[in-house]
């Protein structure tokens, strides 16, 4: 009667030490993808940052557009009241009614 497992099957041991081994390649493998998933996290904050200052930059961009286009619609405004003033004493001008 074997009372050693290794008496069953002479190949458990080389089997055993290549699941040991395979499992240590799994470990430095995990060690690996910990250290990578930190610096994609520590990336990942920087653009966020990044995105953020971006968005802050877009907004005055936009908040100054705006601006621009309220002083041009007064400009415009202006501009025609203007024209068609001077149209209508062209031509109170021209009818006499002047």
């Amino acid at each position: 009667m074997a009372t050693n497992p290794t008496d069953r099957d002479p190949m458990i041991e080389v089997r055993l030490a290549k699941l040991e081994s395979d499992v240590e390649h799994i470990r430095a493998d995990v060690a690996e993808l910990k250290a990578d998933v930190r610096e994609i996290r520590g990336e990942i904050r920087d653009i966020r940052a990044d995105m953020r200052d971006f968005r802050r930059e877009v907004y005055a961009e936009f908040a100054s557009v705006k601006d621009s286009i309220a002083s041009l619609k007064v400009s415009g405004v202006l501009l025609y009241v203007a024209l068609a003033g001077t149209m209508l004493f062209t031509m109170a001008k021209g009818f006499k009614w002047l």
